[in-house]
């Protein structure tokens, strides 16, 4: 029997939205999770090229958070990264121990959920979409991203253009305005141009009489 997903349904299991950039534990494989953050992940994995692994959804988290709050991962708006690249952080407890690459990448993600929107190391009803890393706001988030969306949407996708394309499109528009400026003009003053340039050159290379023929030509014009 073919499954049929709906994909306006928000909150779909995890192992029915992921694929080759964002893969998931199986224990926590049919958690059900906001389809929108897990939309922002893929956008955000293949942006930077850094595979993600969800380690932690619903099922294997505390209802409540340190502050006493009910967690979002509790309400199927969470999870959390343990892995990128298929690397774990070494046991990481702060920003100098562990595994150095692993908190190479982490970097990289969490700048790229930033452009997306996601406030960094602070989550409240203030910020709908936040990323905890390299922090121990609510716990230690050095060896592990904590990413929530409750925004119900998915996030604008990364700009990705180069600053070399940027350069390139503006030396195209300055040189098509410098073409712009030896464009003849067509119509009568593209007549009345014409006439300018044989009659200095006239002045120049013929005789009188040819200087007369032109200054008559103006006289018609005018």
């Amino acid at each position: 029997m073919i499954k049929i997903i709906n994909l306006y349904e928000k909150y779909v299991p995890i192992k029915d939205l992921t694929d080759g950039n964002v893969k998931v534990d199986s224990d926590i494989s049919t958690d059900k999770i906001n389809s929108y953050l897990l939309d922002d992940l893929k956008s955000v994995s293949k942006s930077t090229g850094i595979k993600i692994q969800i380690t932690t959804a619903k099922s294997d988290h505390s209802k409540g958070t340190k502050s006493g709050n009910t967690s979002r991962h509790h309400t199927n708006q969470a999870v959390d990264i343990a892995k990128l690249n298929g690397q774990g952080s070494n046991n990481a407890s702060n920003g100098k121990n562990g595994s150095s690459q692993f908190r190479v990448n982490g970097n990289k993600i969490k700048d790229a959920l930033v452009k997306m929107g996601y406030n960094w190391n602070g989550e409240g009803k203030s910020n709908p979409k936040a990323v905890l890393w390299q922090t121990n706001i609510g716990g230690n988030h050095f060896n592990h991203l904590h990413v929530s969306n409750t925004t119900g949407e998915s996030s604008p996708p990364i700009d990705t253009k180069s600053s070399d394309d940027d350069v390139a499109s503006s030396t195209d528009t300055k040189i098509d305005k410098q073409d712009a400026t030896y464009t003849p003009i067509e119509g009568g003053l593209g007549i009345l141009d014409k006439a300018v340039t044989n009659f200095a050159n006239s002045v120049t290379t013929t005789a009188n009489e040819s200087v007369q023929n032109e200054i008559n030509r103006f006289k018609e014009l005018l």
